[in-house]
């Protein structure tokens, strides 16, 4: 097993990190053994090698050979060049650049509401000797309080929800964002519903939303990574 997977862990030993996840259901889909290890916030600057120890504030890192990388977009596109004869997650160079332009819109329309949404109960999952640093940076960033963000947690997801009109005109008229088979744009998106999911006390979706039924699909698809407990993973919808 030459790949190791170097993977965020809170309290409960559970990712959600949702960089993570898309890096876990690719590995998934080009069908490529690898070890994880879990880290925490504060273990992360601890991971490379002797020349690059120091240098990794943010997870997935992967670890091959001796060599290292970080950021999910760098090993995604590092796993098909180094691994082409396993099953591409880019079959060509527009495909690249269009799940590219998919990743910014929902980096920047979808996740930030979804996690401040949830942001409360990460912080409260979060291993009890990094909480103070998850309070400090991520306050640090939405300029209030923790606290403070999760009082607005319905307005948050309302606007997520609105904001995924796009997507679901999309699958309408296939069952992945990929076509007839999920590709890296699923993964982006379905990392994101999965990693907030895990610890999210509100739902993400409402029961009807014609997206249940596509996350549906990305659970069962993460359910066959390496080290995931089914039990761990959720929807976290409103009920009929």
């Amino acid at each position: 097993m030459s790949l190791v997977l170097y993977e965020l862990s809170n309290a409960q030993g559970r990712c959600t990190s949702p960089f993570v996840w898309r890096i876990k259901l690719a590995l998934q889909k080009k069908g490529l053994p690898y070890r994880r290890i879990p880290v925490g916030f504060l273990e992360i600057p601890n991971v490379g090698s002797a020349s690059t120890r120091g240098t990794f504030k943010t997870v997935p890192i992967i670890e091959h050979q001796g060599r290292y990388l970080n950021e999910s977009w760098v090993i995604a596109e590092w796993l098909d060049s180094t691994f082409p004869d396993a099953p591409r997650l880019f079959s060509s160079s527009p495909e690249l650049a269009m799940v590219k332009f998919l990743d910014k819109w929902f980096g920047t329309a979808i996740m930030p509401p979804l996690f401040r949404s949830c942001v409360y109960e990460t912080f409260s999952h979060v291993r009890s000797e990094e909480q103070s640093y998850f309070r400090i940076t991520r306050e640090r960033t939405f300029g209030q309080t923790l606290e403070a963000v999760a009082a607005d947690w319905e307005s948050y997801i309302s606007r997520a929800r609105e904001a995924l009109l796009p997507m679901r005109l999309a699958l309408r008229r296939a069952p992945y964002l990929g076509g007839e088979e999920p590709n890296y744009a699923d993964h982006i998106a379905w990392g994101t519903f999965i990693g907030f999911g895990i610890v999210a006390k509100h739902a993400l979706l409402s029961y009807d939303d014609s997206l249940v039924e596509w996350i549906e699909r990305g659970i069962a698809v993460a359910a066959r990574c390496e080290g995931v407990d089914r039990a761990q993973l959720s929807i976290f919808t409103d009920t009929a």
